[in-house]
């Protein structure tokens, strides 16, 4: 039962985090000016795929407990590893 609510706790998380990001970016609202769209589409749609990563964690956790912690250590790594500047990087280099 405790993993269940660990990681219904995780879509709660990622739930108000899209919630809070919807808020911060619609009309660009609060996010300055240096901050590309394809940087706030990118943020945006790794939040919406860490969502349904965590959903489907929880699913599984029902079932067997062990893969849903499988799940959620590995998608740490992907958290870990992304980089939402890389856009404008690749801006920068063709024009040099």
């Amino acid at each position: 039962m405790l993993p269940v609510l660990f990681y219904g706790s995780m879509i709660l998380v990622s739930i108000a985090f899209n919630v809070l990001w919807h808020a911060t970016a619609y009309k660009r609202a609060l996010v300055k000016d240096e901050i590309s769209d394809a940087q706030i589409l990118k943020i945006r749609n790794a939040y919406w795929f860490g969502f349904l990563v965590y959903l489907i964690a929880f699913i599984l956790t029902f079932f067997y407990a062990l893969a849903g912690l499988i799940i959620c250590i590995s998608f740490w790594a992907f958290w870990i590893t992304l980089d939402y500047n890389e856009a404008d990087r690749k801006k920068r280099r063709t024009k040099i």
